[in-house]
């Protein structure tokens, strides 16, 4: 006779068992999936170009900070479109010159790649600074532009257009449209015994302007500037939130200051020097003239810049 107590025993201990043993198997399965995840997370924040921001803007580059200027702003939309263009449309130019236009849109690809950024912000920032501190002598306000905010939407060039000149230069020319650009500026103002130091975030809403491009192929430089003053629209803000216009004297300064802000922009000559830049294309040299017609371009090239400097600048405002 079977034993039916023994047999039942056995058999639900033994479906415990299997019981027991899947359940195992499918959390041990969750818990790597979830690890897979996360990892995979991790590696696009890294990757994104805009380290430790979200796409909901809750964590951005410069922590609460940015996020306090985004709201005093008003301008929410800026962290997340920035964290969408993290690789902007590469620009082309054209022209007759198949020479020229080959280098100028290689060195235009070189430019835009992400490690290489670097070289164009630092060449304008080291511009406009030249720019601000000789025109601070005629207003008593100076602006130094500390940096470009890491949010920033890069620039875009369009309807660009290449010609080769004598010897191994080559012209472009071209506009320039730039939304959401953010910089961090440092003012100061008044005399040696009476000076004022206020940090502001400014907010390029808008520029747009009309940008001429000289360069030189053997030398592997670059002189870029505005040939119409340049729309710009942009938004200034004290770093610390203190509020704007608390005095009369206060809108003064800082109308002298957006003035000045605008100029420097305006009237910057940037010039870039690439021969030692690693991996930089180079271009296809040409038969050179003589020396004396190379230094009349450059000369011609110097006066344009010094007569557009002159046209481009408004009245200085006195604080």
């Amino acid at each position: 006779m079977f034993d039916i107590v023994g047999i039942s025993f056995y058999g639900w201990f033994l479906l415990t068992v299997i019981a027991f043993v899947l359940a195992n198997l499918v959390a041990s399965q969750r818990v790597k999936n979830w690890g897979e995840n996360v990892y995979e997370e991790t590696k696009c924040n890294e990757n994104d170009g805009f380290v430790n921001r979200e796409t909901n803007g809750s964590s951005q580059t410069d922590g609460e900070e940015a996020a306090s200027i985004a709201a005093k702003l008003e301008y929410d939309g800026v962290s997340s479109q920035a964290k969408t263009v993290s690789q902007p449309s590469i620009p082309e130019t054209r022209g007759p010159d198949a020479e020229s236009v080959e280098w100028i849109n290689n060195s235009l690809r070189w430019l835009y790649s992400q490690c290489n950024a670097s070289v164009l912000v630092e060449s304008w920032l080291s511009a406009l600074n030249a720019r601000a501190r000789k025109a601070s002598t005629e207003n008593d306000i100076l602006v130094e532009f500390e940096c470009v905010k890491t949010w920033s939407l890069p620039p875009m060039l369009c309807d660009l257009y290449t010609t080769s000149e004598s010897n191994n230069d080559v012209m472009t020319t071209g506009r320039v449209k730039s939304e959401n650009l953010g910089l961090k500026i440092l003012t100061s103002h008044g005399n040696v015994q009476n000076k004022s130091t206020v940090e502001y975030d400014v907010i390029i809403e808008k520029l747009e302007g009309k940008l001429k491009i000289f360069s030189n192929m053997e030398e592997v430089i670059f002189v870029v500037y505005f040939v119409d003053r340049p729309d710009i629209k942009l938004t200034l803000k004290p770093s610390d939130g203190s509020p704007k216009y608390s005095t009369h004297g206060q809108r003064s300064v800082e109308d002298a200051i957006v003035n000045a802000f605008i100029n420097a922009i305006a009237t910057a000559t940037v010039d870039l020097h690439l021969a030692k830049q690693r991996n930089f294309p180079k271009g296809q040299h040409r038969t050179k003239v003589e020396d004396s017609q190379k230094y009349s371009d450059l000369s011609i090239c110097l006066m344009e810049l010094n007569d557009r400097r002159k046209l481009l600048c408004v009245p200085a405002l006195k604080a």
